[in-house]
């Protein structure tokens, strides 16, 4: 099992990564000579995190584009920390995850509170307000009133991550040893949903899960479950389709029911092998009709969409205040009334990718 490291420029490097993220036994080194032709030389060492590993992987990682490839199983057991946590890193990733690397120019942005100190001083220096970006390869910061991007960390340096309250995370880095980087927010909400959508990048992109499966089922409950009361769903149809959600419960009248505790949806008192459809914190996987092979949809927090690799970008899912479309317009569109889980609605169009023909 290995990632596939592509590249759009002249120089290229394939590298085999391992559940620690360090360089295994053999690289293949990509270069062209003047006249253009390609040469390939192979290059057996045991490359861990040193600086010259870290080097190589920074060079593959410029304009990445990150493919699975072959079978994921020696990538699934590895942990990136052993560090005592009830949010230390947890081992690696779920071929769910592998499927879906995240490719967005910026995965997630926003005005946060800032800070990369030295590790042992960071409490006692201060914060200042930044605009934030996560894109699938690094975290950037832009102070307020300028324009320039700083490099905060490299994702796959991203050694652990952990809440230090309601409303803070620090990130730990592999390199500089000592250094770590400060987010935070007044809002708890926000805060969950930047600590999600680092997980998913490094997870999706570098098969590196910072957060335990246990702590992000807790997580997405209290994102996804609890604050909403219920409402009704519609689907906007000449014959209009109508969904009742009622804290976790979604139904028709006289019609399927199905239960939702923030993390699966499945229906009730469904029996293994029934339908169900999973949200990951960034990743929709439900059954996809006449196949055996499930459905993925990535959901890009910074654009509101939901994407499926397979279905081609032109046929993603947007929000737009509480219409859920389909962008190539092909689609009949979502309305969503009273307090609804976003994630649920896009579930619903799912069902519906799922019956058979």
């Amino acid at each position: 099992g290995s990632w596939l490291y592509t590249m759009a420029d002249d120089d290229a490097s394939l590298n085999r990564v391992n559940s620690s993220g360090s360089l295994t036994a053999e690289s293949v080194l990509v270069n062209r000579s003047p006249a253009g032709k390609v040469r390939k030389s192979r290059v057996r060492s045991a490359m861990t995190r040193s600086s010259s590993g870290i080097d190589l992987l920074r060079r593959s990682l410029r304009d990445v584009r990150l493919t699975p490839r072959g079978d994921s199983s020696d990538l699934s057991s590895g942990s990136n920390s052993g560090r005592e946590s009830p949010l230390a890193p947890a081992s690696g990733c779920t071929d769910t995850n592998m499927l879906c690397p995240i490719s967005d120019a910026v995965y997630l942005s926003g005005t946060m509170q800032y800070l990369r100190a030295k590790q042992k001083a960071w409490r006692s220096k201060k914060m200042t307000t930044r605009k934030v970006i996560l894109s699938p390869r690094d975290l950037r910061s832009v102070e307020e009133g300028k324009g320039e991007e700083k490099m905060a960390c490299e994702v796959f340096l991203i050694e652990s991550m952990v809440l230090t309250d309601d409303t803070t995370i620090v990130l730990s880095l592999s390199q500089p040893t000592d250094v770590v980087v400060v987010l935070q927010h007044e809002q708890r909400g926000v805060v969950l949903e930047w600590f999600l959508a680092i997980n998913t990048v490094s997870c999706n992109n570098f098969c590196r899960r910072l957060i335990p499966e246990e702590s992000e089922s807790i997580i997405l409950k209290e994102m996804m479950l609890e604050p909403f009361s219920g409402g009704l769903i519609k689907r906007l149809a000449d014959e209009e389709e109508e969904w009742i959600y009622n804290g976790g419960r979604v139904y028709q009248e006289g019609g399927k029911k199905y239960e939702w505790d923030g993390q699966t949806f499945k229906e009730d008192k469904s029996k293994d092998g029934e339908w169900e459809a999973r949200w990951t914190g960034g990743i929709l996987t439900f059954p996809k009709k006449d196949s055996e092979t499930p459905m993925h949809f990535r959901y890009v927090p910074e654009t509101k969409e939901y994407i499926s690799d397979s279905m081609g970008v032109e046929n993603a899912w947007k929000w737009t205040r509480h219409f859920l479309a389909a962008k190539n317009g092909k689609e009949k569109t979502w309305l969503v009334e009273g307090s609804v889980p976003e994630h649920v609605v896009m579930i619903l169009q799912g069902l519906r990718y799922s019956q058979p023909t």
